[in-house]
């Protein structure tokens, strides 16, 4: 199909020229960004995990000051309301990350979800990418103030 042409009959009622389901084509190219944007988020949440077990572990008059990981704590103990917490967390944000980028290529025919599949790859990277950048400042947030409470 042409690009630079308006979208054909076929393109509006959810089919290419050749026939092809545009919306496959709108998502071909964005699975890579869900499982390097959910693999980012898996290993970062990790690591914030790991360093607030850590903290509260190892270093006296540490305590949570997160409301909901303190509730997940007192309810399950330390690693596993951590844990059960961090993997919802993580599939929360890929539920609402793939349903944001996953709509417009559904209800969109023709053009419009062929851009959705281009505009998708960089707005799961992006919103992944700010989860992870998230996560990571939590952990290093945890490691820095064990290390200065460590250190007192």
């Amino acid at each position: 199909m042409d690009r630079s042409a308006p979208p054909t009959a076929s393109a509006l009622d959810g089919t290419g020229a050749d026939g092809e389901s545009v919306g496959d084509a709108a998502a071909a190219g964005t699975g890579s960004a869900t499982v390097a944007g959910l693999a980012g988020l898996a290993v970062t949440k990790a690591a914030d995990v790991a360093t607030t077990v850590v903290g509260l572990r190892a270093t006296a008059g540490v305590r949570e000051l997160n409301p909901v990981a303190d509730a997940a704590i007192s309810s399950f103990g330390l690693v596993p309301g951590l844990v059960a917490l961090g993997v919802a967390t993580v599939a929360a944000i890929g539920c609402v990350v793939e349903g944001a980028f996953a709509y417009p290529a559904r209800t969109t025919g023709g053009a419009a979800a062929l851009a959705a599949g281009r505009v998708g790859r960089t707005g799961r990277l992006l919103c992944y990418g700010v989860g992870c950048a998230c996560n990571a400042a939590f952990a290093v947030h945890n490691a820095v103030l064990i290390a200065g409470v460590g250190a007192v």
